[in-house]
């Protein structure tokens, strides 16, 4: 995944969850600045989900961008908000439908 990195501003996690993925979730959260945002203030953050998966062109089983999207609640990190935590099962949600279109 070399092209993932977060920010100081940012949480990460592996979720497991079978129904989606043999492997664990790794799921990111990264803060955008909004329009009178400073560094303290809360955000709406990135959320991206990498899933493992084969590749056709190289061999083995590697983490993938399953989905990606804004939240549209803010979260002040400094009051020790637990992002992942709170949208969990709209990421949770999204993987599945993710993966019952892809059917």
């Amino acid at each position: 995944m070399s092209d993932t990195s977060v920010s100081s501003q940012s949480q990460y996690t592996f979720w497991n969850d079978s129904t989606i993925s043999d492997a664990q979730i790794f799921v990111t959260a990264d803060y955008v600045w909004g329009p009178d945002e400073g560094h303290i203030f809360e955000h709406r953050y990135i959320i991206s989900v990498y899933v493992r998966k084969p590749s056709t062109m190289i061999d083995g089983l590697y983490y993938y961008l399953e989905d990606r999207y804004m939240t549209a609640r803010k979260y002040d990190l400094d009051a020790n908000a637990d992002i992942l935590n709170s949208e969990k099962q709209e990421i949770l949600a999204r993987l599945r439908r993710i993966k019952a279109e892809s059917k």
